[in-house]
């Protein structure tokens, strides 16, 4: 019984090491990803569709250096499903594509996506009907990959026709010091023309001179009319304003409505600075001043005289008169911080200082002088 067993043991090691396998298993294959996040909105010629590109894959060959080589998807592919819009639409059920397109992604010399987003408009829409999008990488330009991705749950589903018509006639106002008002009339109806029925809500924009876009309503508005209390003085901001319905269960948000521009600017002046105050020291004569409280301030100018003292004839009771000369400016840009030293001065030499603040509104506005000071420049040396 030992000898079997033996035997046994041996014979599974020999077959073990005798090159023996397995049937082989071919290699995965790497499938599309489905590219992220895929964003929409509704713009005037259509719907707009942005995600961003997919990260490169291995494609399973080696360099001369022995490293993987990774290649970007040569674009995408994207199916869309059309359903007319019935009592008993049925969101869930499965839908047939019957658009492809495919979408080339633009890339370098080096193989690297040149734009850092995909953007893709679909202008082909009819009112009362729903849409179904599927959005695929591809490694080329071939149908191939069709069939696997028409049993796909859609990443977009789109109702055409049940989103409100943008509002018209944006308006805009300016009420204080920078203060925009936005006012507009309400949207009309629906995309196919049927009535708006329950809460009309409204979200407006805001785009600065950078191109930034500040969302103005974090929640819709019913009011049709929004303060923006944020707006610099003597920029140049676009407002436009989207309705908003609620419709089973989701916000539909409407395309954007024609934006209205304007220039912010001041009615009245800035205040003048006070607490001017004026020091002596080696290096030359330091200003001091009180900072003003408009925001908007953006700097001060600084203005300067030069006096000369004329000898009097007869008796002298008291300080001799001074004969002034003409007012100079000393800073040719407004100086941001509330203090100058004037350098540029002499031992003995009275010298007379005024201010201006000045605003960010163009053109800028200037404030009123400041009440003047008076210094004779005799600085003190150090003990």
């Amino acid at each position: 019984m030992a000898r079997k067993l033996i035997f046994l043991v041996c014979g599974a090691l020999l077959a073990s090491g005798c090159g023996l396998k397995t049937r082989p298993v071919p290699p995965q294959v790497h499938k599309p990803v489905k590219p992220v996040p895929i964003q929409y909105e509704l713009v005037r010629g259509g719907v707009r569709f942005s995600w961003n590109p997919t990260p490169s894959y291995d494609t399973g060959r080696k360099d001369k250096q022995g490293r993987a080589v990774r290649k970007h998807y040569a674009g995408f592919w994207l199916l869309r499903a059309k359903v007319k819009l019935t009592e008993d639409d049925c969101p869930r059920c499965p839908v047939r594509y019957t658009k492809a397109l495919f979408i080339r992604q633009k890339l370098t010399t080096r193989g690297r996506p040149v734009a850092p987003r995909i953007d893709w408009v679909d202008e082909d829409l009819e009112p009362g009907y729903r849409y179904a999008y599927v959005i695929r990488s591809t490694f080329d330009d071939r149908r191939r990959w069709l069939d696997t991705m028409r049993l796909h749950a859609p990443d977009v589903g789109l109702y055409y026709g049940q989103h409100p018509v943008p509002p018209a006639k944006v308006t805009l106002t300016g009420v204080g010091s920078g203060h925009v008002q936005i006012t507009w009339t309400p949207s009309p109806g629906l995309i196919r023309g049927g009535p708006w029925r329950g809460i009309m809500g409204y979200y407006v924009y805001r785009r600065d001179e950078k191109g930034n876009v500040l969302q103005l309503t974090p929640r819709p508005d019913t009011d049709r009319r929004v303060l923006d209390r944020q707006a610099a003085l003597g920029r140049r901001y676009r407002y436009w304003v989207r309705a908003v319905r609620l419709w089973r269960g989701k916000l539909l948000v409407s395309a954007p409505s024609a934006p209205a521009g304007l220039v912010t600017a001041r009615r009245d002046l800035p205040s003048a600075p006070v607490d001017l105050a004026a020091h002596s020291h080696e290096q030359g004569v330091e200003l001091r001043w009180t900072r003003n409280p408009e925001p908007d301030v953006v700097g001060y100018l600084v203005y300067r005289r030069e006096g000369r003292f004329e000898v009097p004839t007869g008796q002298v009771t008291g300080e001799p008169p001074i004969r002034w000369g003409s007012w100079a400016p000393l800073t040719r840009t407004p100086e941001p911080n509330p203090f100058y030293v004037d350098a540029r001065v002499h031992r003995g030499v009275p010298y007379e200082y005024r201010l201006q603040a000045v605003d960010g509104s163009r053109p800028r506005k200037r404030s009123p002088y400041s009440t003047t000071v008076k210094i004779v420049h005799e600085p003190q040396k150090p003990r």
